[in-house]
């Protein structure tokens, strides 16, 4: 192994101070910190067998807290604005026809203002602005497209970053509306998945030997 644990940890909590203090972008965050999530679950699983049912009695626990007990207008101060922008965009859905859910509005059509963001502003939310501009059906082909990526990617790392991909496009602009972002990330599943097949017959090999 090049690096153990604790180094990883080091390495690891050190990229997140970086990007969070020296280049202060959510997408980049979130991303690296829910692929250290995702990691971190897979180890801790791996010792404590009992640590997955805990977790999910924790988890809707939390929502349910949050919920009830959270103030909505903290809340909207935290995310700067994205709780009033998520409703905005409830009351514009709600205006659409049959034909506009299906294919959208329309290129730019994401772009509105609320009470928070005096300016034109899209959703933060990937997701969202598929659904108004492209409609159901380039959301749901995009997202088979990407689920055919991940069932096709065995290794591990590669759905990690997968999910991590994913995950950044629910509160910002994620790395799939960002060109080169997306040509690295795809780059380097693409790297992963090779090196995965490239494993597997040399191991292969070595059993037929």
């Amino acid at each position: 192994k090049v690096f153990d644990k604790k180094s990883v940890i080091i390495l690891g909590g050190g990229i997140v101070l970086a990007v969070s203090l020296g280049w202060g972008v959510r997408t980049a965050l979130i991303s690296w910190i829910s692929f250290l999530a995702l990691s971190a679950n897979y180890e801790i699983q791996k010792h404590l067998t009992f640590f997955k049912p805990i977790f999910l009695f924790i988890l809707p626990l939390l929502i349910l807290t949050f919920y009830f007990f959270i103030d909505e207008s903290l809340v909207n101060e935290v995310s700067s604005g994205r709780v009033s922008m998520y409703t905005a965009k409830m009351t514009q859905l709600a205006n659409n026809s049959y034909f506009t859910w299906l294919f959208g509005n329309g290129f730019g059509s994401d772009l509105i203002e609320t009470t928070v963001w005096n300016s034109l502003k899209g959703a933060h939310n990937d997701y969202i602005t598929f659904i108004v501009e492209g409609g159901l059906l380039f959301l749901i082909l995009t997202l088979l497209m990407l689920l055919k990526l991940f069932l096709i990617q065995t290794n591990r790392t590669g759905r990690y970053l997968l999910i991590s991909f994913l995950l950044t496009s629910l509160f910002s602009n994620g790395m799939i509306v960002r060109p080169i972002p997306s040509y690295l990330f795809f780059t380097a599943i693409a790297l992963i998945g090779l090196i995965s097949i490239h494993s597997s017959r040399g191991a292969d090999c070595k059993c037929q030997n």
